[in-house]
């Protein structure tokens, strides 16, 4: 008997503290998980709260999200006129030529990749004689800035003023200045001009000579960076400074090639001596 009861009793005393434990920790459970003093509610009260406070964690973390940094252009363009070199969104730096050569304004549009960053530079501007560098800012959601470049170049109005003659050397440090040609050679009716001058030139004496009552003024020409620069002579009448007349002249500096030419002269001296080398040896054996 007393076994019978062992046998028995003890299982379901083990059934009853199984039974209390579970109980004791499904009590102490939040529910729904991580809604803190909820178990008091209905199923469906838990389930409004436990929403609620997931969507404030959520709100809560979508604020500390970092901010975005595209600065990108997904679109530029100009109204009757063509971007040279076409739009890319990586290239800043571009050359507009406009279909009517005499207009006065310009349409820029232009589309972000990121619909959080700002545009500035767009819209109609208006254009003046000679070289006009416009400027598109892309500003991205977290402040970062990024500047599309576009250069536009109208002809100048002229006046009746006229040069009368134009000579140009170039200068070159610690030695005699280099005589430079026009191309197409000097016509005082002719306005623009390309020059091509080598890396040792850093800079030009310009000898522009015009009527005692015409104003002369030189901009650019001093420094030349390697590559493609720009030198500008404008004619005024002392008397009337309405009237302007101006040239223009495309310098462009070679690169330095002398680098170059010291490791060619080295690879055929290196050549030389081997040849010379593999003679003698031959000679001997």
């Amino acid at each position: 008997m007393k076994k019978f009861l062992s046998f028995v009793l003890i299982p379901i005393l083990l059934i009853i503290l199984i039974t209390n434990t579970s109980y004791a920790r499904f009590v102490d459970m939040e529910y729904p998980p991580n809604s803190s003093g909820n178990a008091d509610l209905t199923d469906e009260e838990a389930e409004d709260e436990y929403s609620n406070e997931l969507e404030q964690q959520n709100t809560s973390a979508e604020d500390f999200i970092d901010k975005s940094s595209n600065n990108y252009l997904k679109s530029l363009t100009v109204e009757n006129a063509t971007l040279s070199p076409e739009f890319a969104r990586q290239n800043e730096r571009y050359t507009v030529t406009l279909n009517d050569p005499n207009a006065k304004t310009l349409k820029i549009s232009a589309e972000a990749e990121d619909e959080k960053a700002t545009i500035e530079g767009t819209g109609e501007i208006e254009l003046t004689d000679g070289i006009n560098n416009l400027r598109v800012t892309v500003t991205a959601e977290n402040g970062n800035v990024r500047f599309y470049n576009l250069t536009v170049e109208l002809p100048y109005d002229q006046s009746q003023l006229r040069l009368n003659s134009l000579e140009i050397e170039g200068i070159v440090e610690n030695s005699n200045n280099e005589k430079i040609s026009l191309k197409p050679s000097f016509d005082k009716e002719t306005f623009e001009y390309t020059m091509e001058v080598s890396n040792r030139v850093t800079g030009l004496q310009i000898d522009a000579k015009a009527d005692d009552n015409i104003s002369v003024r030189i901009s650019g020409g001093n420094s030349l960076d390697v590559g493609e620069n720009t030198v500008i002579i404008e004619l005024s009448n002392m008397n009337d400074e309405t009237q302007k007349t101006t040239y223009t002249i495309k310098v462009t500096r070679n690169e330095d090639n002398s680098n170059n030419t010291i490791l060619i002269v080295s690879i055929i001296a290196v050549v030389v001596i081997l040849i010379i080398i593999i003679f003698m040896i031959k000679r001997k054996k």
